[in-house]
């Protein structure tokens, strides 16, 4: 069914999908509108929505306990929201500083001596966005 849809796209055709596997709705729509509870909450591009809600995640894990806080101190000095720590793992927002404040991050951990066991950085799913705009809003 997914193929069809697309055929059809690029035939030049204007395909209207109503659906609640949001999943889908990222593969397949070039615009969504997050309906709740018979209200539009938000209508934009995949990117547009997950950028609303934070934009990409960076998680660091580092091979001890004993440096997460080192790590956790070059986070939060160059990016500005909350950092948080959950055994050897440091996690943050992104935010509009994207790729840039991950370059200077592991430019600062490497000067620093912050060793890392893992790196990832993974942009937010629309079913995140669709919790995050409308849990608690009814």
């Amino acid at each position: 069914m997914w193929a069809t849809i697309r055929d059809l796209v690029q035939q030049g055709s204007t395909v209207v999908l109503t659906t609640q596997y949001l999943e889908e709705a990222d593969q397949l729509a070039d615009r969504i509108a997050l309906i709740d509870h018979g209200r539009m909450v938000a209508v934009g591009t995949p990117s547009q929505l997950k950028q609303q809600i934070g934009g990409s995640r960076l998680s660091l894990e580092v091979p001890a306990a004993s440096w997460t806080t080192p790590a956790q101190a070059v986070v939060q000095k160059v990016l500005s929201g909350p950092v948080m720590v959950e055994k050897r793992t440091v996690t943050a927002d992104l935010g509009p500083d994207g790729l840039p404040a991950v370059n200077t991050i592991l430019q600062q951990l490497q000067a620093a001596g912050v060793p890392l066991s893992n790196f990832a950085m993974q942009e937010p799913s629309l079913d995140d966005v669709f919790l995050r705009m409308t849990v608690g809003k009814n």
